[in-house]
């Protein structure tokens, strides 16, 4: 009955042991993680300001607003066949 007794004891402690040192070793991991994406984030950051600061920043970029045609000057690129109101409209 001793022997069994010390046993489980050994168990429990090879058991426990193993969990901490599993602990120890994820939490090493998810330090050294969150202090790559930290750095990754940095980074970015500083990509996205050098953008913004240098009058290069594509993503937020709005296209310049298409010039409206005056009545007459739409009539005229009609006449020359510049414009084709019909095919824009999906008739033609």
């Amino acid at each position: 009955m001793e022997n069994q007794t010390e046993t489980t004891e050994e168990v429990k402690e090879v058991t426990t042991t193993n969990m901490v040192d599993d602990a120890v070793n994820a939490a090493d991991r998810l330090e050294a993680m969150a202090k790559r994406l930290e750095e990754a984030n940095a980074e970015t950051a500083r990509l996205q300001a050098r953008a913004a600061l240098g009058g290069r920043a594509e993503a937020g970029a709005q296209a310049p607003a298409p010039v409206k045609l005056t009545d007459i000057e739409f009539a005229n690129k009609v006449k020359n066949g510049e414009i084709n109101p019909l095919k824009a409209d999906g008739y033609l």
